[in-house]
């Protein structure tokens, strides 16, 4: 063999080695391309067994083909109606024990609306940061941030659900008592009502709505815009830059062509879920809660109500702690197949296990930006964490520690045997707790009054 030969041969061998490895190179790029598209959603999680569980289970809450506006839970009932008397406007003399005559014991006759917006409250969250705040003399400044953008909240019960709570009579704190009796011995999280309680597939929904008079504007959530901060936390709502303007007049098809934040320009009623809470002289105020029902007394521009946030739980039979899902509006579409606005603008969080260390593992985060994001550890809060600490004590009142032990990360296990002592896990609801609260009730009206004075409507 010649030197030339010899060259020319190991030249042929670089080249092809060259082009191997190039090949090799579009290859890999090409793999993870199809593994991403293979394993990641549109909007980022997972495309498991649990994500496409949670899909179809809101696909079949709404109707997402048609864009229509009638949903599932709308022949639901409320807290009230399935016997949690505490968390009725108007409370009966002797509720325990007649969970049946408050089934419809509170709807008003008359022009109603749906139940979905009817029974709108404030949420829980605002109430328990409004009272950490007034223990600092912030409580104005949380009157005020919830009056420039009121926040409402809806929970309903499938039939599940309410047959679970009225025939174990889990309105009565005595009924609760004797469940905790019964669990000598038992401790730790396993402190909880009798297996079969609710039946496999019972579900609940909590709604969250922005309420704003017409012709004005709904603050929407935009990851790239809206980022955490400092402890894992968004900014409040109020503060958010990306807002779009909304009006009655303007009710044509939605057109996913969405202005800049912060335009006058309308964005159609069409791209969201939204309901009309007309002030005028005709329309029968009393049937609203708390809140709604001041504000729309006042006269004036009719309300908008958007919906922001859906979050979902449902029982499985694989899996007693339930299965948590938490869908929010954004501007950008979901990509499902086939959804219509304004149900392909619902993004989507899913959890069934706690969060038990610090690693970003899939489904460790699961809140709404719209109501837990601003809240510490905001971007970080894990569904089912914070319901496990939902609970009736025998003695003491635990509800601020048990919100404060949800939202830690990891799960603060280390707590549990002593917070569950003397106590029952209300079967992951806080409803339940919260209707043996009466600290909480009168917070809550102590509440709306505040908020009312500071809009000048009282």
């Amino acid at each position: 063999m010649t030197a030339r030969a010899g060259v020319n041969r190991q030249r042929l061998w670089l080249a092809a080695g060259i082009l191997l490895i190039g090949a090799l190179s579009i290859f890999c790029v090409a793999c993870r391309a199809a593994h991403q598209a293979k394993t990641v959603q549109s909007n980022g999680s997972r495309a498991d067994t649990l994500d496409q569980f949670a899909w179809q289970k809101f696909a079949k809450l709404v109707d997402t083909q048609s864009g229509s506006l009638d949903t599932a839970w709308n022949s639901w009932v409320t807290p009230c109606q399935a016997g949690l008397w505490r968390l009725c406007d108007s409370q009966p003399q002797d509720p325990c024990g007649k969970q049946a005559q408050l089934r419809h014991s509170h709807v008003s006759q008359g022009r109603l609306l749906p139940l979905d917006i009817r029974s709108a409250t404030i949420p829980t969250q605002v109430l328990i940061d409004y009272l950490g705040a007034q223990q600092e003399r912030h409580g104005t400044i949380v009157i005020n941030n919830f009056a420039k953008v009121p926040e409402l909240a809806t929970v309903l019960f499938d039939p599940g659900v309410e047959a679970g709570i009225t025939q174990g009579n889990l309105g009565c704190g005595k009924a609760l008592s004797t469940y905790i009796t019964g669990l000598q011995g038992v401790t730790g999280a396993a402190r909880r009502i009798p297996a079969g309680t609710f039946a496999a597939g019972s579900t609940a929904v909590k709604l969250i709505w922005e309420v704003f008079p017409d012709d004005s504007d709904v603050y929407v959530y935009d990851p790239s815009v809206d980022l955490a901060g400092s402890g894992n936390s968004l900014p409040i709502v109020q503060s958010w830059s990306s807002s779009f303007h909304l009006s009655l007049q303007n009710q044509g098809p939605c057109t996913e062509n969405f202005p800049p934040y912060g335009s006058k320009q309308d964005v159609p009623l069409s791209c969201f879920y939204w309901k009309e809470i007309p002030r005028t002289n005709g329309f029968d105020c009393s049937q609203l809660s708390d809140f709604s029902k001041a504000y729309c007394a006042e006269g004036g521009k009719s309300l908008i109500a958007v919906l922001v946030g859906v979050h979902v739980t449902t029982l499985r039979d694989n899996n007693p702690n339930w299965t948590w899902m938490t869908f929010y509006w954004r501007k950008d579409t979901n990509a499902q197949p086939g959804w219509m606005a304004p149900w392909s603008h619902f993004w989507m969080m899913s959890t069934d296990t706690l969060h038990t260390d610090s690693a970003s593992a899939p489904h460790s985060y699961a809140y709404s930006p719209y109501m837990e994001g601003w809240h510490k550890n905001g971007t970080h809060q894990n569904c089912l964490n914070c319901h496990t600490f939902a609970v009736y004590p025998m003695n003491d009142d635990k509800r601020n520690d048990g919100i404060d032990y949800g939202s830690q990360e990891p799960f603060p296990a280390s707590v549990v045997n002593a917070y569950f002592a003397n106590s029952i896990q209300t079967g992951f609801f806080w409803t339940i707790a919260d209707n043996q609260d009466t600290q909480l009730q009168k917070t809550r009206t102590e509440f709306v009054n505040a908020v009312m004075s500071q809009l000048n409507v009282r």
